[in-house]
């Protein structure tokens, strides 16, 4: 749908030229039916590469098993992180298979692709129940994971790690939330330590969804 399409860049080019730090599109809205439309939407997105202040505005894709193709669709113009970890979807009981993902991010990567390629994604465990170290454990084994799998595609272990991003779940104990996301920090800077490596992945954190009420909106903006 033309008229779509043209709805949707200039709302995001209005969007980010007045304050908008980055633009999302969500898992929910990408596995529609719908997903050519969306590709297509995404692709023109390309063109919306910065700001009115010059800064480059952040496109986040998590759609899953789609998330790479809608990344390789926006292509290397704007600046895209896609939230998407195959070995959680496949834990998960998705139908992926961890070594192909990994070889079309290896093929994003040599696109010039300039975001996270990747994300080791803590939050589906946290959601599934995992406390605080499970998480943790999971996560930190997932990017490691990921770091292999990349490798193990021809990309360089610098540029792998570079590519890579860690999304964690933040709860209302925020004490506790915190020491979580310190001892990320601690345990990415181990892995590049043993690894040879000087990046640190970037974290970021997502509202907990197992907190959240389904019938008290209101106490979910307190949380």
């Amino acid at each position: 749908d033309p008229d779509l399409m043209q709805a949707t860049t200039d709302f995001a080019a209005h969007a980010t030229g007045n304050g908008v730090e980055f633009l999302f599109i969500p898992d929910s809205v990408a596995n529609r039916r719908n997903r050519p439309e969306l590709h297509a939407v995404a692709a023109s997105l390309n063109g919306i590469a910065a700001t009115a202040r010059g800064l480059d505005v952040p496109l986040w894709i998590d759609a899953g098993v789609e998330t790479v193709r809608f990344a390789r669709d926006v292509g290397s113009r704007a600046l895209v992180h896609c939230v998407y970890d195959p070995h959680a979807v496949a834990a998960a009981g998705g139908n992926v298979d961890p070594e192909a993902d990994f070889a079309g991010i290896a093929d994003l990567i040599r696109t010039g692709h300039r975001g996270i390629a990747v994300t080791s994604d803590g939050r589906r465990w946290h959601n599934a129940g995992a406390t605080e170290v499970q998480e943790l454990a999971i996560a930190v084994a997932s990017a490691v994971g990921a770091l292999h799998g990349l490798v193990g595609e021809g990309i360089a272990a610098d540029d792998a790690w570079r590519g890579l991003g860690l999304r964690l779940a933040a709860d209302a104990d925020q004490f506790l939330t915190i020491a979580k996301f310190r001892a990320a920090r601690l345990l990415l800077a181990r892995v590049a330590e043993v690894s040879g490596l000087d990046a640190r992945p970037p974290i970021h954190a997502e509202t907990s969804w197992r907190m959240l009420g389904a019938r008290e909106p209101m106490m979910n903006l307190v949380r």
